[in-house]
């Protein structure tokens, strides 16, 4: 049975959201522009972390480093903050992993594909540019009743 499949676009809070309730969800469709605003998302909360963690943990760090150690060297506490942890990074990684994983197995539902095609992202540079295109073809007209 197929039946026509037609999506407003979705808004970048939409989109989020979206990703959110379906945090375990790996059935269902996401489209090009739910999946494409999920990954700016991570981009951009991942990329906050890193500059978290780099000026504030790792300033921290270092003018502990430096108070204990005083050589005189600014360079020596900016360096041993820079090569400190980063936790609030490996924080906002494990928490984004697995919507970003469901989202993308139900982008390629969208484009009538298994979502056991995510693992070709595991082939060395054939996989991840392969997935890529999938990610920017359009949705299919119809919609196969196993997806949904």
């Amino acid at each position: 049975m197929a039946l026509t499949h037609e999506q407003d676009p979705l808004t970048f809070k939409e989109a989020v959201t979206s990703c959110m309730k379906n945090y375990f969800n790996f059935h269902g469709r996401a489209s090009r522009a739910e999946y494409w605003w999920w990954f700016f998302f991570t981009i951009l909360a991942t990329t906050v972390a890193i500059v978290f963690d780099m000026l504030v943990i790792g300033g921290i760090i270092g003018t502990f480093m430096a108070i204990q150690h005083p050589s005189g060297n600014a360079g020596d506490a900016v360096l041993i903050g820079m090569l400190i942890p980063y936790i609030l990074t490996m924080i906002v990684g494990i928490f984004l992993i697995l919507p970003t994983l469901t989202v993308a197995v139900r982008r390629l539902h969208d484009i009538d594909r298994s979502g056991f095609w995510v693992f070709i992202a595991l082939i060395p540079f054939f996989g991840p540019l392969l997935l890529l295109y999938w990610h920017l073809l359009p949705s299919s007209q119809t919609v196969s009743v196993s997806y949904e």
